[in-house]
């Protein structure tokens, strides 16, 4: 690998951007996306992008399990670790007895200060909306993690029709001819063009 490729790599892994990764390894910004596709493809680059997460997962001490470990606790983290109930019934936000762990689980905290009334009759209010981290994302990742969920995908003939499925010719015996022939037939069959540069 030359040094502009290495250069690639090491800047890659910081954001995972080819296109801007090319860029700051002094490759051209006109050509920047179609070298970044390219060195993406290459082994070797490939190789040492890999090498190089590597050693940074092991520096943070990030590992899959670790991972998997602040999925599940924002997937599974509660409201109720932050919210108390007033005499009247009435719910309200607190977050004295969160930990820092607990607040890990806020996406953002929102206070908002005014006056509820008019005149003497006027009180002082605090308005705070927390937003939690996408939960339902959460469990999706660790449902697809688990293999909990199979993407199924709806296969019909043409126009909706039920699928047509015929017994299984065994076409090594064919020519190329006879081959394109009956390419074209079964083309014709669902109403698709045929297609005379594919072989």
């Amino acid at each position: 690998m030359n040094p502009k490729q290495l250069r690639f790599c090491q800047e890659y892994v910081i954001d995972l951007n080819a296109t801007q990764a090319a860029i700051r390894a002094g490759y051209s910004e006109k050509t920047a996306n179609q070298i970044g596709s390219r060195l993406l493809a290459n082994v070797k680059v490939q190789a040492e992008i890999v090498r190089l997460r590597s050693q940074v997962s092991e520096k943070l001490e990030i590992t899959h399990e670790a991972v998997i470990r602040e999925i599940a606790r924002v997937a599974f983290g509660r409201v109720a670790k932050f919210i108390k109930v007033n005499a009247d019934g009435d719910p309200y936000v607190d977050l004295s007895d969160a930990t820092p762990e607990d607040l890990d689980l806020l996406e953002s905290v929102q206070s908002e200060d005014y006056l509820d009334g008019r005149g003497k009759g006027a009180r002082a209010v605090r308005k705070t909306k927390i937003v939690f981290q996408d939960r339902l994302k959460a469990l999706q990742m660790l449902g697809q993690h688990l293999g909990l969920f199979i993407d199924r995908k709806e296969v019909s003939g043409p126009g909706g029709a039920p699928v047509v499925v015929r017994d299984a010719l065994d076409l090594t015996a064919l020519s190329t001819d006879k081959l394109r022939r009956l390419r074209d037939l079964l083309t014709e069959d669902d109403g698709s063009p045929a297609d005379a540069g594919r072989d």
